[in-house]
């Protein structure tokens, strides 16, 4: 049973008013909760923390922690009955912030998060009958980045010079996938860690320290999405909304476990309620993308902002109308001899359930092709390149890194120094290698685009490797101050601009005591409209909900299950078809 505190209209307007006393609250059933949800791989027994300002905020506006502390774990489907059936949006918010308190101070998810939440929760609820939105209930956090922008909450972007400097980057006004969800009465967590400006696949920076990865605290949770994805997989928040620009969304998904969802950026403008201008996922290859529990969360997210237009939630379990071609690509030729085993065997294990239960009940509406290579020559050589000319594009133009390289050096991480000092030797020769990169890219372009002249999906590992260890930037030992080598798979369908997820495939054997997860990439063909979005989530959601069934006891994450603690994970279905 969910506990609801029902005070009168009258009440909480005196608490709000008078919440910002001091306040400590000893009520031991709170701390009794608190404790059973922290528990860290640095603490062999519970402790017991002070309560934070966004606890004494709630405590102060008359609200107690529902009795149900997996109330963070509800999928978004879950979150918008139980609010209609009148659970207040202030039991959610706090569900998710206890345990994001609670969490943090050993995982680091969050950069930057509201202390006013709670009251803000109040006043909704307060006003639920009166102002009512599609998306109350649900609760969100944004990736740390201008492209993401909540009014007033500064965006860091990872950065120590930043922050050293006191560059004034709190935005005025919302960016518009922000301002739909807030416009609907979605409440807002925070903005969550990245690496500086987001130009790794690392989650590590001095501002915020190191994230780590919810399923090994030792390990790490990828990037540059990397506290997104973590605080998903951790319980908190049902959407984040992220960016990817070489993978950003999918590589963190995989590596903890969750749906990792990259629209095209030539997705449709779309008008919708609340705003002025038409929303849009990206406007060049660093596209808007969202991180969920479940592809039928995405679908629900994608609906929200879209205003139902292209009705992704019903679509998910409509009847295939043609024949469909998939190809399985379990590795390239370059890939093979780097990719760790585990990842091979999980992807295969995959490959052969997906033509198993294919063919045996839709062996009519698709095909299977075995792939040995993309049918291309392998661009990762120019995509390094490519990389450490944005990466020092980015930094060069930003006066507060030029102050923080100049005077405080060590304000820039390690990594992104190294790439800086390197980056710089070769400033002469900067025209013509752009002029070599727009001319490989456009033969990487054609080249996946004469893939999917055969093809309606591609199915890829999302990664070739597993979580590295959290003070390592990447999973390779190479020298090179920029190594793409063990991403083969996830750049290239930024470059052609293709639709692709990421999701749960699996889960190893145990590794020093922990399964870590494995994904798999799926990539749609180019169609008009939003029609290659559509099937591309029908698709990753058939696989969810009937293909990859994986035992609640001994794997632990999946789409179909929850964490209920971490890192103990004790699981329970849900919706799982036998």
């Amino acid at each position: 049973m969910l506990t609801t505190i029902k005070r009168s209209s009258e009440y909480f307007r005196y608490i709000i008013n008078s919440h910002s006393r001091n306040f400590i609250s000893t009520d031991d059933r709170i701390q009794d909760i608190l404790n059973r949800i922290h528990r860290t791989h640095s603490h062999e027994t519970p402790v017991i923390y002070p309560l934070s300002a966004i606890e004494k905020d709630a405590m102060c506006a008359g609200v107690e922690p529902s009795q149900n502390e997996h109330l963070g774990f509800s999928s978004v489907s879950e979150a918008l009955e139980m609010n209609k059936g009148g659970l207040p949006p202030y039991e959610m918010v706090l569900a998710h912030h206890i345990r994001s308190n609670y969490l943090d101070d050993s995982y680091r998810f969050f950069i930057d998060q509201p202390s006013d939440i709670i009251t803000k929760a109040v006043v909704m609820s307060e006003n639920r009958n009166r102002e009512k939105g599609e998306a109350q209930g649900l609760t969100y956090h944004i990736k740390d980045t201008p492209r993401h922008n909540f009014p007033s909450h500064r965006v860091n972007e990872g950065s120590m010079a930043k922050v050293y400097y006191n560059r004034d980057d709190s935005p005025t006004t919302f960016t518009s996938l922000v301002k739909k969800l807030h416009f609907e009465q979605a409440s807002f967590l925070g903005s969550t860690s990245v690496p500086e400006f987001s130009l790794a696949a690392h989650c590590q920076s001095i501002f915020n320290g190191t994230t780590r990865n919810p399923h090994n605290w030792n390990l790490s949770p990828g990037g540059s999405s990397g506290g997104a994805a973590g605080a998903i997989a951790a319980g908190i928040g049902h959407v984040a909304l992220t960016t990817d620009g070489a993978g950003s969304t999918r590589i963190p998904a995989s590596l903890c476990g969750v749906v990792g969802f990259k629209p095209r950026i030539t997705f449709p403008p779309t008008l919708v309620k609340g705003l002025d201008t038409p929303i849009r996922f990206g406007t060049h290859a660093n596209t808007s993308s969202l991180i969920t529990r479940g592809v039928q969360d995405c679908a629900i997210a994608l609906d929200i902002l879209t205003d139902s237009q292209f009705n992704f939630k019903q679509q998910l379990t409509t009847k295939w109308n043609r024949k469909f071609r998939v190809g399985l690509l379990l590795h390239t030729l370059n890939s093979k001899e780097i990719q760790h085993p585990l990842v091979t065997d999980a992807v295969a294990c995959a490959f052969n359930s997906i033509q198993e239960y294919f063919g045996k009940y839709l062996n009519t509406e698709f095909d299977f092709i075995h792939l040995n290579d993309f049918g291309f020559t392998d661009p990762i050589s120019e995509a390094e390149h490519w990389f450490r000319s944005q990466i020092y594009a980015r930094y060069s133009s930003d006066e507060s890194i030029k102050e923080a390289q100049n005077e405080y050096p060590e304000f820039i991480h390690s990594s992104v120094q190294k790439i800086i000092e390197t980056y710089k030797k070769s400033l002469d020769e900067q025209d013509l290698r752009d002029k070599e990169h727009s001319v490989r890219r456009k033969e990487v372009v054609t080249g996946v685009a004469k893939l999917f002249e055969d093809l309606d999906f591609l199915i890829t590992p999302t990664i070739t490797s597993l979580a590295w260890p959290a003070m390592n930037t990447r999973p390779t030992s190479s020298e090179k101050d920029v190594d793409f080598s063990w991403n083969p798979y996830t750049y290239i369908f930024n470059w052609s601009d293709n639709a692709a997820i990421s999701i749960p495939c699996g889960v190893t054997p145990p590794i020093d005591g922990f399964t870590l997860p494995v994904g798999i990439q799926i990539v749609a063909k180019k169609l008009k409209n939003a029609d290659d979005h559509i099937n591309l989530l029908k698709f990753a959601y058939t696989l969810q909900e009937f293909v990859l069934h994986i035992d609640p006891i001994n794997r632990p994450i999946f789409l179909g299950l929850r964490y209920y603690d971490i890192p103990n994970r004790r699981c329970t279905t849900r919706n799982i078809v036998k």
